[in-house]
């Protein structure tokens, strides 16, 4: 394997690494949205169930339970701007793992074209090696 050869490869395993570390950001960048949304969606359904139930009912539980729906409305209005956050961020890390799987891909290539040259090379090689021999023709 010549020099050009191998530093090819070290080069195309080190974009296949950079390209793996930007996958599992990306994925990351997913889960933290799944998990922000999941949460805007368990605030939404404790909102949900604090409707006061028919029947009697104390002024300090209704207070209480007006209070603890304004709390999930603020928290709820509080969660947009970490989930908006985390989406920019998605979309920064898909856009570096489009990047990083280009880089990759021209790695590759010039892998595959340093191959093909060394065995073109080889093959001259060989043939320069291989004594001409005329061998004469009968005719028929």
């Amino acid at each position: 394997m010549s020099r050009l050869s191998q530093r090819c490869a070290r080069v195309l395993r080190v974009r296949a690494v950079e390209h793996r570390v930007a996958t599992v950001r990306q994925l990351a960048a997913e889960r933290r949205i799944a998990e922000l949304l999941g949460v805007a969606r368990r605030l939404e359904d404790l909102r949900a169930g604090l409707d006061p139930v028919v029947g009697t009912s104390s002024g300090q539980s209704l207070r209480a339970m007006a209070e603890m729906k304004a709390r999930l409305v603020r928290a709820e209005r509080e969660l947009s701007h970490p989930i908006r956050d985390a989406e920019a961020h998605h979309e920064q890390a898909a856009a570096a793992r489009l990047a990083a799987r280009t880089r990759e891909d021209g790695a590759e290539r010039l892998r595959d074209k340093a191959a093909a040259g060394e065995e073109s090379a080889a093959a001259l090689r060989a043939d320069a090696d291989r004594p001409a021999r005329f061998v004469k023709r009968r005719r028929a």
